[in-house]
């Protein structure tokens, strides 16, 4: 059995990696102190495809394996743990039930926008 992360798994921690250096952790004490809600990430994490990892791509999402999630989440979380969770939130217990027991109508209003 092979462990080696996949090239695709390895360039979407690189982008989480660069994305949470550059715009978590400069901003991470600031908005736990002022008690912020990290909006213009979150909206950028959207625009990355990263509020739906697993998701496939004809429901908007960015079509990656669980193991991408894990990797964006772990690394996401780095930068600033309470968006890490606001991603994780949206990805496991939002998107993931609506794919696996929503109807397709569901799933077309929910999940692609």
């Amino acid at each position: 059995m092979n462990f080696e992360p996949t090239d695709v798994q390895r360039d979407i921690q690189k982008l989480c990696r660069d994305f949470a250096a550059k715009e978590l952790t400069p901003n991470a004490r600031k908005w736990d102190e002022l008690h912020t809600w990290p909006e213009a990430a979150v909206k950028k994490l959207g625009e990355l495809s990263l509020l739906g990892v697993a998701i496939p791509e004809a429901l908007g999402g960015a079509g990656l394996d669980n193991v991408c999630y894990a990797l964006a989440v772990e690394e996401i979380s780095r930068g600033c743990g309470s968006t890490g969770v606001i991603m994780s939130v949206n990805n496991s217990l939002y998107c993931d039930p609506v794919l696996k027991f929503g109807t397709d109508e569901q799933k077309k209003e929910f999940l692609i926008p």
